[in-house]
């Protein structure tokens, strides 16, 4: 049997001339380094200097207000804010944009959560820019289809993700427009029955063939599905699999500030949310503890 978890990666369009050159994207170890690098350096540059009219302003710009594109702003933009009150500097010299295509941020999520993050990410001071697209780029320049640019000394592109390049040379296998692999209920590819796809590499989808975010829960449910069908037709057992679903979605929105939507029901914000994040990530990360001990000791 064959298992393709190959994962994602930052998708430049290449119709935004300059985009790849010019940006960069976070969907690697490397990049987030990087990201952090530049922007604490910068923070620090800051203290060893007064800054007057004449001085660069330190633009962040951000394209794409998706879950990545948002969790980064507020996360930027909240670590700036206590930097700035814990040494008195000046506020407006340090700026982040968020260039979201549509109407609000968070698209195709509850509407909660989009108004809260909306109103979040204004009072932390981000401004996000909606209804525009991103044109092009060029070195420290982006520019909008509106025909207004944005100086920035930094650039994060999250507006979409892609398969590897290998993935869209396989031979009779179905891919989404976005290189995803279309799957069974089974996780197998279409045309492969020995052949499975799991995680961001595969487009997941619940039992009402709603399409599921490419999320680390989602992910994981792909791997058991695909594992105890391998199993069920190693012994020649049947199997029953559910689908995979979503519980719910965890946005991070800055210091101790979060907000939450569980069951379509349960929904808060802002501290209350924050801890309510905090317990679910903690129980995640000991069901993952849990399962590695396992593994380890039947090894």
């Amino acid at each position: 049997y064959l298992i393709i978890s190959s994962g994602s990666y930052t998708n430049f369009p290449k119709s935004i001339l300059g985009l790849k050159e010019y940006s960069v994207g976070i969907k690697s170890l490397k990049n987030a380094f990087e990201i952090r690098q530049k922007f604490g350096k910068q923070l620090y540059s800051l203290m060893s200097r007064e800054l007057d009219s004449n001085d660069i302003i330190f633009n962040v710009v951000i394209g794409g207000a998706g879950l990545s594109g948002v969790e980064i702003a507020a996360e930027l933009a909240s670590k700036t804010n206590e930097f700035i009150k814990n040494n008195h500097i000046s506020k407006y010299k340090l700026n982040i944009y968020l260039i979201s295509s549509g109407e609000s941020v968070l698209k195709g999520m509850p509407k909660y959560l989009q108004d809260k993050s909306l109103k979040r990410l204004r009072k932390l001071g981000v401004n996000v820019i909606l209804n525009t697209r991103i044109q092009s780029v060029q070195k420290n320049k982006v520019f909008l289809n509106d025909g207004t640019g944005i100086d920035f000394y930094y650039m994060i592109f999250t507006g979409g993700v892609t398969t590897s390049y290998y993935i869209k040379e396989l031979e009779d296998c179905e891919l989404t427009s976005h290189g995803e692999i279309v799957v069974e209920k089974t996780m197998q590819i279409k045309n492969y029955d020995d052949v499975y796809a799991i995680g961001d590499v595969a487009q997941l989808k619940d039992k009402n063939k709603n399409i599921l975010a490419s999320t680390a829960h989602a992910a994981e449910q792909s791997a058991q599905i695909a594992a105890k069908h391998i199993k069920a037709k190693l012994i020649n057992e049947e199997c029953k699999l559910k689908y995979p679903s979503s519980d719910g979605v965890l946005v991070a929105l800055g210091t101790k500030n979060a907000s939450v939507v569980l069951f379509d029901k349960f929904k808060c914000s802002g501290y209350l949310g924050y801890c309510m994040k905090s317990l679910i990530t903690w129980n995640y990360k000991s069901g993952l503890d849990k399962n590695a001990k396992k593994v380890y000791e039947k090894r």
